[in-house]
């Protein structure tokens, strides 16, 4: 009787250490909605999920379109002027959602490297962030 009792507890304990090293997944339907930004800690950025979009912010719509308000000129100093951006969304893999929007002064492009999302907070990094600048020179 104790060893099934042993081998049911080494097999739950493997079974959770399994789950727990497989780590993160990420699923569309989890980004659905807006997110506003919250905080940042190092180089992960904290957004939370809200009603309406008052300031910065990111909306995931359904297929792969998404909006984003965010600065409507160069300068960064309060008070600042907040826009709408059309753009779009793909996720590339477990982790990596694909972005593609437009800013004040042409497109960007960058992805997402989502850490974690909950039904009211989303963290992730930004890499490989570009951008296409449609100012004359």
């Amino acid at each position: 009787m104790n060893r099934l009792i042993l081998k049911t507890f080494v097999f739950s304990l493997l079974g959770l250490c399994i789950l727990v090293v497989a780590g993160f997944k990420l699923k569309k339907k989890e980004l659905y909605g807006k997110w506003v930004y919250d905080s940042r800690k190092g180089d992960m950025y904290i957004y939370k999920k809200v009603d309406s979009l008052k300031t910065r912010g990111i909306v995931f719509e359904r297929r792969g379109k998404m909006h984003e308000r965010k600065n409507s000129g160069w300068c960064g100093t309060p008070p600042i002027s907040y826009a709408n951006y059309d753009g779009s969304w793909k996720v590339l893999n477990d982790s990596v959602v694909q972005v593609s929007t437009a800013y004040w002064g042409g497109k960007q492009s960058y992805q997402m490297v989502v850490k974690s999302v909950t039904d009211d907070t989303l963290m992730f990094r930004m890499e490989n962030e570009t951008f296409e600048d449609r100012s004359p020179r």
